[in-house]
């Protein structure tokens, strides 16, 4: 897809940056469209025929037309999932992460073109040209290593990380990399002086009124769907678990969440803009900014989104057709077939072929 800047699309989002319900942006009871009405009921029905097991949620303008949850929250089957139930949202991490460093930015804290070994200590010569900016766009040449995971201690994950040889320079190319992020979750605690968990709490969690999103050390507090054989790591501290992955919300939470962003209430106009338009090229057609990706349909419709997924099973993802004013939610805890895309990404992108028929 052309690289369009976010701002060049803030046409077609009237809603998101409004930030106010439907009825108060247009002054009608009802902002949805009958085609895209019609693709949430068709999601619908296929989700509970297929035995799916997680959270949806489709908005247009402001209007939710889906938000459901489907199976139990527990193996016991004694809690039924709801669009309010938290699920482990692995990648989508980033997102939130991009957003606290560049509110950082909009604090006059740092900038994007400084190096990181301005505020890391003990890393190698060869990352010294290496920018905040190469890092949040995984283009900063660290591998997929997830050197970070189960070290507890941030001088122990620090410099597990600094003792990978870098893959690429920095700058040279495009290669995604865990451990990047949680550098940069490194980055928003020195900066900050207090902890990632405080930081994003306090200062993105709260303004977007997010009701039921917590931490990997730090879990929500309202219903959280069981992540089967990893209980007993849930609530300790790890660094693989924090800036790349480790967030747990509710497909509820993850709309607001969108709103909020998109509508300048987290970070800048100029900032929104950073992270939703592309940074790096991946591969023909798919671009990436800080923490989202842009690609188009086949009949040229610009995409945005942000996704995870794990071996553990979680899998979520939030994808917005920015012309048609959409927003796709999904959650889940189960990644039924291997070597395939997970099941949040495959239904949401289902609906997305649907609409462009």
């Amino acid at each position: 897809m052309p690289h369009r800047k976010w701002s060049e699309t803030r046409a077609f989002l009237a809603i998101a940056l409004c930030g106010f319900p439907a009825a108060a942006c247009f002054g009608g009871e009802s902002t949805a469209d009958s085609v895209v009405a019609g693709a949430a009921e068709q999601l619908d029905r296929r989700l509970e025929e297929s035995g799916f097991s997680g959270a949806f949620l489709i908005a247009q303008r402001g209007e939710i037309v889906l938000a459901r949850g489907y199976g139990y929250a527990d193996a016991a089957k004694e809690r039924e999932i709801t669009p309010t139930t938290a699920f482990w949202t692995a990648s989508v991490a980033k997102n939130f992460t991009a957003a606290a460093v560049l509110h950082l930015v909009d604090a006059g804290k740092i900038t994007l073109d400084q190096p990181v070994t301005r505020y890391l200590e003990g890393l190698p010569a060869d990352w010294n040209t290496m920018t905040i900016h190469h890092v949040l766009s995984h283009s900063s040449g660290i591998g997929q290593k997830y050197a970070a995971d189960r070290k507890d201690d941030r001088h122990r994950a620090l410099a597990a990380i600094a003792a990978l040889p870098l893959a690429d320079p920095p700058g040279a190319g495009w290669r995604y990399s865990n451990d990047g992020f949680s550098l940069l979750a490194m980055l928003v605690e020195v900066v900050s002086g207090r902890s990632y968990e405080d930081y994003l709490a306090d200062e993105l969690f709260a303004a977007a009124g997010l009701d039921n999103t917590g931490f990997w050390a730090r879990p929500p507090q309202g219903a959280l769907a069981e992540l089967p054989g990893m209980e007993r790591r849930i609530g300790k501290s790890d660094w693989g678990r924090r800036g790349a992955t480790g967030i747990a919300s509710s497909v509820e939470d993850l709309y607001k969440w969108w709103q909020a962003l998109s509508s300048g209430r987290i970070v800048s106009a100029e900032s929104v803009d950073r992270m939703l338009s592309p940074q790096a090229d991946v591969r023909s057609g798919l671009t990436v900014g800080y923490g989202w990706f842009q690609e188009a349909t086949t009949a040229g419709e610009p995409v945005l989104w942000t996704r995870g997924t794990d071996e553990s099973g979680e899998n979520a993802i939030v994808l917005v057709l920015p012309e048609r004013a959409v927003v796709i939610v999904g959650a889940s805890h189960v990644n039924e077939e291997a070597g395939k895309d997970p099941p949040t990404r495959r239904w949401a992108w289902e609906v997305v072929e649907t609409l462009s028929r």
